[in-house]
């Protein structure tokens, strides 16, 4: 189940990152942006935690389909892998500000 798990947080994470600036998609995600409201264009791409439940529902029925239970505990769980992952990214970001701004005081 682990191994489902992280299959679906990382197929919905490069999913959603399709739509980010400079990728392929950008120009998709900023239509969606702008145009759809923010609680169906998260759950559509613009937020790979709320991507979770749908685009990794269609993951895990596509590839895995093993029953209600095993959905529901692959898709919350997936949630949760994206959840900490934005966690490490939004630190390191901070970190990198932080050091950018005392570079910049120097």
């Amino acid at each position: 189940m682990i191994e489902q798990l992280l299959i679906v947080a990382l197929v919905t994470l490069g999913y959603c990152c399709v739509f980010w600036e400079e990728m392929i998609f950008e120009g998709i995600g900023d239509w969606m942006d702008c145009h759809l409201p923010e609680w169906l264009w998260k759950p559509l791409g613009g937020c790979y935690i709320c991507a979770c439940m749908w685009i990794g529902s269609l993951v895990y029925w596509l590839l895995f389909a093993n029953g209600v239970k095993d959905w529901l505990i692959t898709c919350i769980g997936a949630m949760g892998v994206n959840a900490a992952i934005s966690q490490f990214v939004d630190k390191r970001h901070k970190v990198e500000i932080v050091n950018e701004e005392d570079a910049d005081n120097d």
